[in-house]
């Protein structure tokens, strides 16, 4: 995208500032392996600001176990904000509110199990902390520290939802398509 700002008198650069970005590249392989019921993803994203080096995002394998159960484990978003489970590539231009920057989960590494019916959804998740800034010192944990340098040694998150009208993957993007079938969820989430 191409940033333009004007602003007044900035030192050392004049009132204007403009350029070409690319905000969010990232390089995504996911599939499955052996059958259907086992896949995977691995996902980096060239980082903003640092000299474009690769940082790892998502690096998670999981088993189909029937009946909608589910059992993930690697790196991936433990299951608590809402707003920051729906993928980078389906936000808004402003992209993320202030409040989830404050208190979104990031990337840590630990198990999930989840279930999903046609109505409801649930998931439960330990791990290695959560990457707010708002949960103290367990915010360094995100983006694949090595075991012994994390700041705590267990946190748990879990969400539950409920569908009353619409699909499911009505609510992967952040907004409706216009014309689309009206859909309608409530979730409850915690972490500690």
């Amino acid at each position: 995208r191409y940033v333009f700002n004007h602003a007044n008198d900035v030192p050392g650069s004049g009132s204007y500032l403009w350029g070409m970005e690319n905000r969010r590249t990232k390089l995504q392989f996911e599939g499955h392996v052996v059958d259907p019921s086992w896949t995977y993803r691995v996902k980096g994203s060239f980082a903003r600001g640092l000299g474009g080096f690769m940082a790892l995002d998502d690096a998670w394998i999981a088993k189909s176990l029937g009946d909608g159960l589910k059992v993930k484990v690697g790196q991936f978003k433990a299951p608590f904000l809402r707003e920051e489970l729906v993928s980078d590539s389906k936000q808004l231009t402003v992209e993320r509110s202030i409040v989830n920057e404050y208190f979104n989960q990031g990337k840590s590494q630990g198990i999930q199990l989840s279930w999903k019916s046609d109505d409801f959804t649930a998931a439960a998740w330990a791990g290695d902390g959560l990457g707010a800034r708002g949960f103290g010192p367990a915010r360094f944990n995100g983006q694949n520290p090595a075991w012994d340098q994390t700041a705590t040694s267990y946190a748990f998150a879990a969400r539950g939802e409920w569908k009353f009208a619409g699909e499911w993957s009505q609510f992967k993007d952040f907004s409706s398509v216009r014309g689309s079938e009206f859909a309608g969820m409530v979730g409850l989430a915690g972490a500690m």
